[in-house]
């Protein structure tokens, strides 16, 4: 998966194995703080409304999202498979 730089981003793992990810943004991580440099995104929209649009919470097991009361409206959730967001050519 390719995120422009910029976008504010969220991965969770919800699988019952290690989640590899790589970044390739010429970012040195050395720095004191990193996310402030240019080419990552601002979360301080996120900060303030207390997280994302949807909390990824464990239910009887299984991942659920449940809504931030904070946004007023965000638009429906949609899960996919590996398989299915590999044919959605996004």
């Amino acid at each position: 998966m390719f995120i422009p730089s910029g976008t504010g981003h969220l991965v969770v793992n919800t699988g019952k194995t290690w989640l590899v990810t790589r970044d390739d943004s010429p970012v040195n991580f050395a720095e004191v703080d990193p996310v402030s440099l240019p080419g990552h995104a601002d979360y301080k929209a996120v900060q303030k409304m207390h997280g994302f649009a949807y909390y990824c919470v464990e239910e009887n097991g299984e991942p659920k999202l449940v809504k931030n009361g904070n946004y007023k409206s965000v638009p429906a959730p949609i899960w996919l498979t590996p398989q299915e967001y590999a044919t959605q050519g996004v």
